[in-house]
């Protein structure tokens, strides 16, 4: 993996932002186990024939970076969570390029999770983040679990991080940002060695699924689905729900709409 292509923006925007089922293998309908057998196969035969350099030919899809609030709309969410619009928070996050911006709806429901040893109130969430062009290669080499070698790697981009080394332009941005805000560089290391434990569960937490645009993988740790199609991904997080299982598939059926949008 190559850390400029990668790491270094994932480690900037999370400086930016730091500082600001089924239970059998069945036969039902053609799916196996909640998988719909043929989209799978013919999803897996379009990989096999991308051109895995290729990025951006979505054009429809890519043409929402800078209206996420167009292609994930209040309305579709309310739809499919069935919450009370009363209680409904939309916050659209501009930070840094379009690519990284994102819409986040919130609602009060009077949740509670378990955090640290105390019940904490929670807020039900649905986000669509991160249109961005991206090869099918590129996917692959970034959602997935890292090595042992790229683990160091990130050691080093946050050293090089905060000793004010790094080219990378989205990095450079983001702590151009932190000076502006008044963070010092105690606080921007603090903030990366937050970063450095979080990257790690994170990246250990990706699953495949299977029958979603050209390829899809779910973060168990985040609760985000992160989905391509010709060339475009984008990342939804949705947590509504008690369970993994029940927040997945409410983003998948959710990515499904947002893909029929440009289809």
């Amino acid at each position: 993996m190559n850390k400029n292509t990668f790491l270094i923006p994932m480690v900037a925007i999370g400086l930016a932002a730091g500082a600001c089922g089924e239970g059998n293998n069945k036969n039902n309908g053609g799916k196996i186990g909640g998988i719909d057998v043929d989209d799978a196969i013919a999803a897996a035969e379009k990989r096999r024939e991308a051109d895995p350099d290729a990025a951006g030919g979505n054009e429809c899809l890519l043409a929402f970076q800078e209206k996420y609030d167009e292609l994930l709309t209040k309305d579709l969410v309310l739809a499919l969570t069935g919450f009370d619009e009363s209680k409904m928070d939309v916050k659209y996050t501009k930070i840094m390029k379009p690519e990284h911006h994102s819409v986040n709806y919130t609602f009060d429901n009077q949740r509670v999770r378990e955090r640290g040893g105390y019940t904490m109130p929670f807020k039900d969430n649905v986000q669509l983040g991160s249109i961005k062009a991206m090869s099918l290669k590129q996917f692959n080499d970034s959602y997935r679990a890292v090595t042992a070698e790229e683990d160091a790697v990130v050691d080093d981009v946050l050293e090089d991080l905060n000793d004010g080394k790094v080219t990378d332009p989205d990095a450079r941005e983001a702590l151009g940002n932190l000076e502006k805000q008044g963070v010092d560089k105690e606080t921007a290391k603090q903030v990366t060695g937050t970063l450095r434990g979080a990257f790690k569960k994170i990246a250990e937490g990706y699953r495949r699924v299977e029958g979603l645009g050209d390829v899809a993988v779910w973060n168990v740790e985040t609760r985000e689905l992160v989905v391509l199609e010709n060339g475009v991904k984008f990342n939804l997080q949705v947590d509504t729900k008690d369970t993994d299982d029940d927040n997945k598939a409410m983003a998948i059926e959710l990515a499904r709409r947002l893909l029929d949008a440009c289809n």
